[in-house]
């Protein structure tokens, strides 16, 4: 083994390992993009567009346009860049530059997460490992090629760490500045990061060295945050007169007269699935708000509500015959006043339905509700939405390639959440170490527990804390340690 890891070339020398960063990165999206095909909805050569990108960049179009950021239901981290881009190209163009963008930057990272590993442990191996392990991790890859925020803020992530170690091992003001930096705009990608930052602060509070340095540290690591989103804020405060530090509405649909947010809210305060376009059997399709549901082409009568999430102010027929009024709505040749009528009077009774259950079943709502989010969020192992056939349908090769995946992915959280365990208990130098710690829970239960949400996607920013904390706390308990920290 020995002899075998002294072959491995130098961790250290970045130019050959982002060499081979970059032809992973390379072929990883030749292989999506032969398997898949770009969607040619004007979404460019390379990249795919999903049902949330035109909420990124139609704000930014707009501000072109009139100079005015509307709608602005997402925080402009991701259109940030792209107004960037767009100033000097067109779309579909413009989503060619940002995929090369975000495939250059997770060859970065895939390096710099293999590297700090290695830094962590010392060991050649663990570099390897990582390495490998990070870039068969199909959850990974498949968003390099989306037109989404998941590639550019798991890079972010990941670089942010990096320098926050770096300043921990070496007190260099500037690291701590660009750890900031990374991590403001991966809050800007997607603000449920924001209390990252406490994290952060814990771990400063834990390496101080007198209240001064403490104070000084932790302004140098928020100044980025509070300069970027201080101008966010101001900006918020005259378009709506709201103190908005991060984004107003959880909800893209917010502003709009669709059923779909009200019912939407209705299946997650009973623990139902609202990801409609990955689960054909999710209950929000049993209101027919799916976007393939149309008059004469739906599949809500085969999906089936729990009996116990009924109420005195309904049953399964007063909901079924509400799902068939929605359905109706779909009616393209209905005037957009009687469908607005109509909608506002469905959102009405479904918010009615909501609190009903609510008030009747609190126990369902407060915790029942969030462990089938968090077990939901869980089980969907090998990245769903990147294979286009059920299981039973795949060919045996790619049904091979499916349950490595699966079992890489529930090796990746057990793993992950046993080093880090393993990686606290043994650390003498916790300052650093709580962060990628503290973040394997973090990215685990925030999603599921505090907001419902069981999307696959969301679990793909964590999974570096979690490779990490599995190699490096594994290494530290069972292998000498001979790290930095």
């Amino acid at each position: 083994m020995r002899r075998f890891t002294a072959r491995i070339p130098d961790p250290e020398r970045w130019p050959f390992w982002l060499f081979v960063t970059l032809c992973i990165k390379v072929l990883t999206l030749g292989v999506l993009l032969s398997t898949h095909g770009p969607d040619h909805n004007g979404a460019g050569r390379l990249g795919l567009f999903w049902g949330d990108t035109p909420g990124y960049f139609v704000p930014i179009e707009s501000l072109l346009e009139n100079g005015n950021y509307t709608p602005d239901l997402r925080m402009p981290g991701y259109g940030a860049l792209y107004l960037l881009v767009r100033l000097v190209s067109t779309p579909p163009g413009t989503y060619d530059v940002i995929i090369i963008l975000q495939v250059l930057l997770a060859a970065w990272s895939m390096y710099v997460l293999s590297r700090l590993t290695y830094r962590l442990s010392g060991s050649r191996a663990v570099f390897l490992i990582t390495l490998v392990t990070y870039a068969v991790s199909i959850s990974v890859q498949w968003y390099d090629i989306m037109l989404m925020t998941e590639s550019f803020v798991t890079s972010a992530l990941i670089l942010f760490l990096d320098r926050y170690h770096t300043w921990h091992r070496a007190r260099d003001p500037k690291a701590l500045l660009i750890a900031g930096c990374w991590l403001t705009w991966a809050i800007f990608l997607k603000p449920v990061l924001a209390p990252v930052a406490g994290i952060v602060l814990l771990g400063i509070w834990i390496s101080r060295s007198g209240r001064t340095g403490l104070l000084r540290d932790a302004f140098i690591f928020l100044l980025p945050l509070i300069v970027i989103d201080g101008a966010w804020m101001a900006r918020n405060w005259g378009h709506h007169h709201q103190l908005i530090p991060l984004t107003r509405t959880l909800f893209v649909s917010e502003d709009h007269p669709d059923p779909k947010l009200a019912a939407s809210r209705f299946v997650l305060a009973f623990g139902g699935d609202i990801v409609w376009w990955v689960d054909p059997q999710a209950e929000l399709r049993f209101f027919n708000v799916g976007n393939d549901q149309i008059p004469g082409q739906t599949n809500a009568t085969s999906i089936h509500l729990p009996e116990r999430i009924m109420t005195s102010a309904y049953d399964l027929d007063s909901l079924a015959a509400l799902s068939q009024r929605i359905l109706l709505l779909k009616d393209p040749s209905l005037p957009a006043e009687t469908v607005e009528r109509a909608s506002a009077e469905i959102n009405a009774e479904l918010d009615r339905y909501r609190i009903a259950f609510i008030t009747e079943h609190p126990i369902q709502y407060h915790v029942q509700s969030r462990w089938l989010a968090l077990v939901r969020f869980l089980k969907q192992s090998g990245n769903p939405i990147a294979y286009r056939l059920t299981f039973a349908e795949m060919p045996f090769p790619l049904k091979v390639i499916k349950l490595f995946h699966i079992a890489l992915h529930w090796c990746t959280i057990l793993l992950g959440v046993i080093g880090a365990v393993f990686w606290w208990r043994g650390s003498t130098v916790r300052g650093f170490v709580v962060v990628p710690v503290l973040l394997v829970p973090f990215g685990l239960l925030i999603f599921p527990l505090v907001l419902r949400f069981s999307e696959h996607r969301y679990f793909v920013p964590f999974i570096p804390f979690l490779l990490i904390a599995a190699v490096v706390g594994l290494h530290s308990r069972f292998f000498k340690h001979t790290s930095v920290p």
